[in-house]
């Protein structure tokens, strides 16, 4: 999608998101180019965290794991982390929530 330019009849339409239209063309998902975190949910049992950048803490009702985008905080009960690697860590056990701190151009 292009950004039109003609504000009076249009008003200012959004662009695409900073990067897609290289991943548009090239194939890669925009999470991989920005080396954004990916992640995946399987109902409440089990949790992968790509592109992340280490574990800061873990106990069995609590996961934080460092991410570009910051910290993601994992919540639960009885988690267990199955793998951790460099590229994914995975986790197991009854999942409550995900969450991430805002982006810094959030507006409150």
């Amino acid at each position: 999608m292009e950004r039109r330019t003609d504000r009076r009849r249009y008003g200012t339409m959004p662009g695409p998101a900073r990067g897609t239209r290289f991943s548009l063309g090239s194939g890669w998902p925009p999470d991989v180019l920005a080396d954004l975190p990916r992640i995946t949910l399987v109902g409440t049992a089990e949790l992968s965290l790509e592109n992340h950048q280490g574990l800061e803490s873990f106990s069995g009702d609590e996961l934080r794991v460092a991410t570009r985008a910051g910290c993601a905080r994992v919540s639960g009960r009885d988690l267990v982390i199955a793998s951790a690697g460099p590229l994914e860590i995975r986790v197991t056990g009854r999942i409550l929530s995900v969450t991430f701190p805002a982006p810094p151009d959030a507006e409150a």
